[in-house]
């Protein structure tokens, strides 16, 4: 089937004052164009409930999605995964349009949109006689909602007050407090365009949108100013993917040595690196820890030091695992690089999230972060460039380290990696 005898479907993404509205309603304008808006649908519910007639949104929603006729429907409106289900059921191809604007520009139009919005509500308020700067936005649609303010209208002003009411709720902004998703959070799209804010969007029809816009899959590798194709992310195990540590050892160690005065002491001198480099087995690690921490060595405490260097596995990260379903949804590859007890191989829950010839050992590769060799050896055997490659670690040493051969790399805090991701890589994250 063409794209002349297909339905389509344009979902159009953006930050408020974007242009969303701008751009509906412009396409509007064209033969068998059909707009489904988020603010007409709350004024039509409104004015339904008037008339004693209760529709539940998300049903009224549904009801036009699903009912539309025309080849081309257009969504305005804070996309969910609702949107792209109901849109499932009527079989259309699924363009998301995005429309990238400065903040400088959104500023000024929230600042006019407000003013105007303030100006409307002023002249409704001289018309019913009452001053409505007094309630909330919910508290005047409650007002609406009823007849109540019908015997305040003189017959000659119902028709500026229909007009000017139908107006503030077209206006927008009943979903300003709401985040704005980003296209790439939903795998149903089928294509993507994007429209930068120094495009006149009154400019645009609908055979435009067909002959411009990218695969999904294009589109999540080259969204971004820089057009870099990121293939592969790396990450750290420990404290990354999951919460490391080293304190239930502490305590077996401090329960069981003869000299527990000297475990500051001790810890310095000790060193896990011949096990993690996998030079040594972990009979010989636990009878080298022992000696170093003065506790006398039997074979039944190397039971005791895996269980505890187990209990050291705290909860998974849920950031991680949110960063990590998105690559896999856009095509980016996950790995992991650790400097690793070999002990704890297959442990903390990340098996399901990483491939098992995705992951990166020190104890298989005989090498330890921050050593250059091992971020090249990696991305030899993943067969990929520095600059196609991302690597998140906690510990700044290694994070610099990976600079240094030219991959992109940044320090976790679970806070803001997020946030810093879609500093570095909008075109993966969102804006």
């Amino acid at each position: 089937m063409d794209s002349h005898s297909e339905q389509h479907a344009f979902v159009i993404f953006g930050a408020v004052c974007a242009g969303k509205t701008t751009l509906a309603n412009h396409l509007e304008t064209f033969e068998d164009v059909e707009v489904v808006a988020t603010d007409r649908l709350i004024y039509e519910r409104d004015l339904l409930a008037r008339k004693g007639h209760v529709e539940e949104p998300i049903t009224l929603y549904r009801r036009r999605v699903r009912d539309s006729r025309s080849k081309y429907l257009v969504l305005d409106e804070m996309p969910k995964k609702e949107t792209f289900d109901f849109l499932a059921e009527t079989e259309r191809v699924v363009t998301a349009i995005y429309l990238v604007q400065s903040d400088e520009t959104r500023r000024a139009r929230i600042s006019q949109r407000l003013t105007r919005q303030a100006e409307l509500v002023a002249t409704l308020s001289k018309i019913v006689g009452t001053d409505l700067t007094k309630y909330d936005r919910a508290d005047r649609r409650e007002f609406w909602r009823t007849d109540a303010f019908a015997d305040k209208i003189a017959d000659e002003e119902r028709e500026d007050f229909e007009t000017t009411l139908r107006e503030l709720y077209l206006t927008g902004g009943h979903l300003w407090g709401e985040t704005c998703p980003s296209p790439l959070d939903f795998t149903q799209i089928d294509f993507h365009l994007e429209i930068s804010g120094d495009f006149d969007l009154k400019q645009v029809r609908p055979s435009d949108l067909l002959l411009k816009r990218i695969p999904s899959c294009r589109y999540a590798l080259e969204r971004g100013a820089r057009r870099r194709r990121l293939a592969v992310c790396i990450w750290d195990i420990g404290n990354v993917l999951y919460k490391y540590s080293l304190k239930p050892l502490q305590h077996l160690t401090l329960s069981n040595s003869s000299r527990p005065e000297r475990f500051e002491h001790a810890k310095r001198e000790f060193s896990f690196n011949p096990y993690m480099k996998g030079e040594i087995s972990f009979t010989d690690f636990c009878r080298e820890y022992c000696r170093v921490f003065n506790i006398d060595y039997d074979p039944g405490l190397e039971i005791k030091i895996e269980q505890a260097l187990r209990e050291g596995i705290g909860e998974s990260s849920s950031v991680c695992k949110s960063v990590i379903d998105l690559f896999d949804n856009i095509g980016v590859a996950n790995a992991v690089l650790s400097n690793a007890l070999p002990i704890l191989e297959g442990d903390g829950g990340y098996e399901d999230l990483i491939p098992e010839n995705m992951r990166f050992y020190s104890f298989n590769l005989g090498l330890l972060k921050p050593d250059n060799r091992i971020y090249r050896e990696v991305l030899e055997r993943l067969d990929v460039g520095a600059e196609d490659a991302l690597f998140i670690d906690d510990k700044a040493r290694n994070v610099l380290a990976a600079m240094n051969v030219g991959i992109t790399s940044v320090v976790f805090s679970p806070d803001n990696l997020e946030k810093t991701l879609r500093k570095m890589l909008p075109f993966t994250i969102g804006t």
